[in-house]
C-alpha cells in the first residue's frame, strides 16, 4: 500500500502538537 507522504507528515505534526501540550501540562503540574 502506498501511503501519501503528506498525510504521514500531517499526522506526525498532530502527534508533535499533542506531545507538546502534554509536556506543557506535566511541567505545570509538577
Amino acid at each position: 500500500m502506498a501511503i501519501d507522504s503528506q498525510v504521514v507528515k500531517a499526522r506526525l505534526r498532530r502527534l508533535e502538537k499533542c506531545l507538546k501540550k502534554l509536556t506543557a501540562l506535566a511541567a505545570t503540574k509538577y
